[in-house]
């Protein structure tokens, strides 16, 4: 069900920028909250904010990756409309 739900959400050009766009803001607000709401909190720890910033870390190399994708994605989807390359294949389910 999650790879069925991951396709359709990577396959279409408004879904995964929208998808791209919410992630950001969550990383905004994520950011936002460590700075101004949990910055004592974080302070008392080493732990603490070095799991904070490689979180945050982490999910800014995970948006930076779908941005490649996207842009990879738009190129191709360009590619195909104007004719340098021909359509994908649909695979076709044949019984055996």
């Amino acid at each position: 069900m999650s790879v069925a739900i991951a396709t359709v959400t990577l396959a279409d050009r408004s879904r995964r920028r929208c998808f791209i766009s919410g992630f950001l803001v969550f990383i905004l607000v994520y950011f936002s909250f460590g700075n101004w709401v949990i910055d004592d909190w974080l302070l008392k720890g080493i732990w603490r904010m070095l799991l904070y910033w490689g979180f945050l870390g982490a999910m800014c190399l995970f948006l930076v990756l779908m941005a490649v994708f996207d842009a990879l994605a738009a190129i191709g989807e360009e590619r195909v409309k104007i004719g340098l390359t021909p359509p994908p294949q649909e695979k076709e389910s044949s019984p055996e």
